[in-house]
């Protein structure tokens, strides 16, 4: 497997989080359905649901509560044909334990669904991708070749930023996700 200039979806140039090294375009962020095997690293599993009445968004459930996550997820709507409900998510101690309805939005003729955001993992060595996601998966098989690169992304100070999508979302809500945080080369797999 090769990684082409067209496999690349998007850069950009922005302060990073406190969680990340100063700037460095040698670092690769990778987008990836496979789900973490270990949920050490990771905010995961948190859910909820929604209701609609009249073209608006009238409520807010939350199913699950997830763990280890650090900062409160990004919550989405998606579908349901409206636009402009926004729903944001409380966190304590890890765990998300509250969903607020800020606006109902409009124009909804169905519920739509009701998705809370994962979080992101930085590696330095495909071990602990493997660790994480098992060694048979296809972002072990990227991060392999990532690392094994000569000169890799570790010569130049970079790191390996891995993104699990929640299911359901879409790229685009997953590059959202990343986008406070974007500032290396970007990978969807």
């Amino acid at each position: 497997m090769s990684i082409s200039i067209s496999d690349f979806v998007s850069f950009s140039v922005a302060q990073p989080s406190l969680a990340l090294p100063a700037y460095n375009v040698n670092s690769l962020a990778l987008l990836t359905a496979d789900a973490p095997l270990s949920t050490a690293r990771y905010g995961t599993g948190a859910t909820g649901t929604c209701a609609e009445a009249s073209g608006v968004v009238t409520g807010v459930t939350l199913v699950t509560g997830g763990t280890n996550y650090t900062t409160p997820p990004q919550v989405f709507l998606i579908g349901g044909g409206g636009t402009g409900a926004v729903v944001t998510a409380t966190l304590t101690a890890g765990v998300v334990t509250a969903l607020t309805l800020v606006s109902g939005g409009t124009g909804y003729t169905s519920v739509p669904t009701l998705i809370i955001s994962n979080t992101f993992g930085i590696y330095t060595d495909p071990i602990s991708v493997g660790n994480d996601f098992g060694t048979s998966t296809e972002t072990y098989a990227l991060a392999q070749m990532v690392f094994s690169q000569n000169p890799n992304i570790l010569s130049a100070g970079g790191q390996l930023v891995i993104y699990p999508m929640a299911s359901g979302m879409t790229l685009t809500q997953a590059i959202s996700v990343l986008q406070p945080h974007l500032y290396w080369w970007l990978y969807i797999c």
